[in-house]
């Protein structure tokens, strides 16, 4: 069953206003989770993510990160999820009429269903992409907010899957690196673990800042950097980043095989090392709640 404003509907009986101002101009904001045994990794931080960039499209958006919390768990219980997909709608509410009017009350949407994670064998084989001939808007400020305006993204990704790729990766008009259509992207070179800086236009990922954690914590060289396209042709490895898919392997961009074309040593390591994590915190947040 899917929320929709403190009531659950089926499916087929979740609607919404043709006159919402997300459908009418894609006015609002998402965040993608995921659950593990029940229990949202990171979900603090992209509650205030989500919450922050309500601040920032000015959304008189009334929840807090503990009401909203209470309304996850309860989605994920309704639906008796425990491995779950989870997707957050915040909407700007119904529009009456005016591109600026913000006088009605945001609706708020969980979306949760099953998670049916990649077989081991594509983490072996890695992801392939294409650079998308999209290029991105260093000047815009939407492009470190979870937009429902999401057509830069999607005709990405149709443009990798039209060839036969995985994920598309778009750069800034001087050919510097910044994000792929759903995930954040690091490279590795002479044991540095690279990645565009967040200056650069990209979306502050919450796996991409565990990423950043876990290297630091293991004493790896970290850089945020604007970073060249060539540079990523010519790294020893790479990977991707999202919520749902954790750390993929990135093997080839365009027609350039990166390192040895296969799952880097260093990319296994850190995989490992998030999954480990994963199991820490959410056992330690689990352990908290117990009376």
């Amino acid at each position: 069953k899917i929320y929709i404003n403190g009531k659950f509907f089926k499916q087929s009986q979740a609607l919404i206003s043709v006159n919402e101002g997300g459908f009418l101009f894609g006015e609002g904001l998402f965040e993608t989770m995921r659950a593990y045994s029940g229990s949202v990794f990171r979900l603090t931080e992209h509650l205030e993510r989500i919450l922050g960039s309500c601040h920032f499209l000015k959304l008189p958006f009334k929840e807090n990160a503990q009401s909203l919390t209470e309304k996850i768990n309860q989605t994920l219980g309704v639906n008796k999820l425990f491995d779950a997909y989870l997707k957050l709608i915040i909407s700007s509410g119904i529009n009456k009429g005016s591109l600026t009017d913000t006088s009605s009350s945001p609706t708020l949407i969980i979306i949760a269903r099953e998670f049916e994670p990649y077989p081991q064998r594509i983490y072996k084989e890695g992801f392939k992409a294409i650079t998308s001939k999209i290029r991105r808007n260093p000047y815009s400020p939407l492009a470190q907010h979870k937009s429902l305006n999401f057509l830069e993204n999607v005709l990405g990704k149709r443009e990798a899957e039209e060839r036969g790729k995985k994920e598309a990766i778009f750069i800034d008009p001087q050919g510097n690196l910044t994000e792929g259509a759903t995930t954040n992207i690091f490279l590795v070179k002479q044991g540095s673990v690279i990645s565009p800086a967040l200056n650069s236009m990209i979306l502050p990922g919450i796996t991409r800042k565990v990423v950043l954690e876990i290297s630091s914590n293991l004493g790896m060289p970290i850089e945020e950097r604007k970073v060249e396209l060539k540079e990523l042709y010519e790294a020893e490895e790479a990977f991707l980043t999202n919520s749902l898919i954790e750390i993929m392997p990135l093997v080839q961009v365009d027609s350039h095989i990166i390192g040895k074309g296969v799952s880097g040593t260093l990319t296994q390591k850190l995989k490992k090392e998030y999954q480990k994590k994963v199991s820490l915190e959410l056992s330690l947040s689990s352990n908290r709640k117990m009376p």
